[in-house]
C-alpha cells in the first residue's frame, strides 16, 4: 500500500484460501449468465427433482477465461440450474 491508501479501522478484505482438505472434491463451475444478484449476493436458479425452479443464494470463487465462475457453496456438482434465466423467472415455477 502506498501512503495515500493506508488501512483503516472499519475496513475489511475477502480473502479466499484454498482447503487442502477438499482435494479431489469438484465444486461446481456454472457460466456467468445462470448467476443473478440480490443487492450483493449471488444466487442461482436449481431445478429439483421435481422439475420446480427454486432460488439458491451462492458463494463464488473464481471465474475461468471462458464466462465461467466456481461456486464454492450453494449448489452441489452435478445440480441442475437455469443457465440463462428469464426476467420472469420466479421460485416455483
Amino acid at each position: 500500500m502506498d501512503d495515500s491508501s493506508q488501512a483503516r479501522s472499519g475496513m475489511y478484505a475477502e480473502v479466499m484460501i484454498p482447503d487442502p482438505s477438499k482435494k479431489g472434491a469438484s465444486s461446481p463451475v456454472v457460466p456467468e449468465t445462470a448467476i443473478l444478484w440480490r443487492g450483493s449476493l449471488p444466487a442461482v436458479y436449481k431445478i429439483d427433482d421435481t422439475g420446480a425452479i427454486k432460488l439458491r443464494l451462492i458463494r463464488i470463487g473464481e471465474r475461468t477465461a471462458d464466462g465461467k465462475v466456481v461456486v464454492i457453496s450453494g449448489i452441489r456438482a452435478g445440480d441442475k440450474i437455469l443457465a440463462e434465466p428469464g426476467a420472469g423467472t420466479r421460485s416455483g415455477s
